[in-house]
């Protein structure tokens, strides 16, 4: 519990210096984020490289492996852990917030219309804030899930470019915390069969990468012929 709070509260400060910058100077938050991520992953291998580097287990920069009581357990007898459960409650709470909440009505209204949001007196700036923060502490959790529950140990070569992903889950999910998890399933299906495909066939395994970028493709240009095909039903 204990790693799971410090993952959370860590990321969310983390994300704060993001939030800051774009609610105080109108700074891109996909900008400084990415940004960003260059400066963990590089903390993260000074760690690793350096205080934290197990010198019993030979060159390889890892930190020692995690004691039992630090690792999440597995449900039942099978090869999946606990976080699985926790991500299905946490987008049910999600979902339930944004939905049934005063304040999720607030975050909706920024999200789809900021102009709107202020004409009714919404504070934008405040929500933003605490939504960008809220967001970094939930990527903290998954972190710690990754770490905790499959790895055990941390070491230079964690950044596996999930976030990546997660953008095109975000835009296929249509902001729905509940349609989050079937997407993912099928993402995650795609990137374990390009390694099979890899050791299997001696494919590429960035032919999965294609097709995932392909679909988002295909996706934004649906979204926009779509809302052509709206306004042009109206003007009719």
């Amino acid at each position: 519990p204990s790693m799971l709070l410090a993952g959370f509260f860590m990321a969310a400060l983390w994300a704060g210096i993001a939030s800051w910058m774009r609610v105080t100077w109108q700074v891109n938050e996909i900008l400084t984020t990415l940004l960003m991520n260059y400066i963990a992953i590089s903390l993260v291998s000074y760690f690793v490289y350096g205080p934290w580097k197990d010198t019993k287990g030979g060159n390889f920069p890892n930190t020692v492996l995690f004691s039992e009581n630090a690792r999440l357990p597995m449900i039942l007898d099978t090869r999946i852990h606990w976080g699985v459960a926790m991500v299905v409650l946490l987008a049910l709470l999600l979902y339930l917030i944004l939905h049934w909440s005063k304040w999720g009505f607030s975050v909706r209204m920024v999200g789809n219309n900021l102009r709107a949001s202020l004409y009714a007196g919404i504070q934008a700036k405040r929500t933003l804030f605490w939504v960008l923060i809220i967001s970094g502490g939930l990527a903290g959790i998954a972190g710690f899930m990754e770490v905790a529950g499959l790895e055990y140990r941390l070491h230079h070569r964690m950044a596996k470019g999930y976030g990546y992903t997660a953008i095109i889950i975000a835009w296929l999910a249509k902001k729905n915390p509940l349609w989050v998890i079937p997407i993912s399933l099928l993402l995650a299906g795609l990137a374990i069969g390009g390694e099979m495909v890899q050791i299997t066939y001696s494919l590429p395994r960035s032919l999965v990468q294609i097709l995932e970028g392909t679909l988002l493709l295909a996706i934004l240009v649906s979204d926009f012929f779509y809302d052509k095909m709206i306004r042009w039903l109206e003007k009719a």
